[in-house]
């Protein structure tokens, strides 16, 4: 859908200028609104970009779980893979 790519790349102008409240309110709108496109896993993953650079971990690796059971996109999958490798385990785990 073409609203679901402008939403997220509106997305992407806020996250790099880091208004990060915004991007994610963006993101959220593609999430919950287009999950037949495949801009709902890019912006699931960025969702966990957000979440990580929070701090909060345990949101991140869920978004990034669930752009790994979701997508099709092989080089989208390896990034969250990477990413997720990157924030490691939590403690306990």
């Amino acid at each position: 859908s073409l609203l679901a790519h402008k939403l997220f790349l509106s997305g992407q102008l806020y996250q790099r200028q880091d208004h990060l409240e915004a991007a994610a309110t963006l993101y959220q709108k593609v999430v919950q609104d287009f999950p037949d496109t495949p801009w709902y896993c890019e912006a699931l993953a960025e969702l966990g970009e957000i979440a990580a650079e929070k701090k909060d971990l345990s949101l991140a690796r869920a978004r990034w779980e669930e752009v790994l059971r979701e997508s099709r996109d092989e080089k989208l999958k390896l990034r969250v893979q990477q990413r997720l490798a990157q924030v490691g385990k939590p403690a306990g785990e």
